[in-house]
């Protein structure tokens, strides 16, 4: 910085005396703060047949750890959705790490309820999220702009529907002779 000073008979431009530079505070480790990483932004998209992102959530599935991944993707490979049926994806930077299902039918022989909240998946390294629960209220929201009034979900786990408001109100065989348990909510 400068200071300009007046004489009578010129001006004179002087320094502005500066503070000594302090020097940084000695850091200890009981003093100092973990800065957390921001995480990427998390988005829940609706496909679209026949984008990029329906064409990635393809190969996702087929190449996911979870067995019915194989199904899921055969029945995106082949556009086996009506138009109120949905399949919806969770994104973080661009990669899918959840995706779930909006049915009119399941993997039931004896279909006698719908609509299906299915095929809920997230990838091990995304899980504790709650990004189930996330996906959930989508396909709800979703449910709910169709006009239904009732969703359901199968289900061979125990006690994690319950969380997000469904009540086990029937066990159905599948087609590969399991059974699994019938979750219904109001919406």
């Amino acid at each position: 910085m400068i200071q300009l000073t007046q004489h009578p008979r010129h001006t004179k431009i002087l320094p502005i005396p500066q503070p000594y530079p302090q020097t940084p505070p000695t850091t200890h480790p009981q003093n100092s703060k973990t800065i957390k990483k921001t995480e990427a932004p998390m988005e829940i998209i609706q496909l679209k047949h026949n984008t990029p992102l329906w064409k990635q959530t393809i190969d996702f599935a087929e190449n996911s750890s979870w067995t019915p991944g194989r199904h899921i993707a055969g029945m995106l490979r082949e556009n086996r959705f009506t138009d109120w049926e949905a399949f919806f994806v969770a994104t973080e930077n661009q990669k899918i790490i959840a995706h779930c299902s909006f049915l009119k039918e399941d993997y039931y022989p004896e279909n006698k309820y719908s609509p299906w909240i299915s095929s809920i998946f997230v990838t091990e390294t995304a899980r504790g999220k709650k990004l189930s629960h996330k996906l959930i209220q989508t396909a709800i929201t979703f449910a709910q702009s169709k006009g239904f009034t009732k969703v359901y979900i199968p289900s061979d786990l125990k006690n994690f529907y319950e969380k997000c408001g469904f009540t086990p109100i029937d066990t159905l065989k599948n087609y590969a002779g399991d059974y699994d348990t019938i979750y219904m909510r109001q919406i």
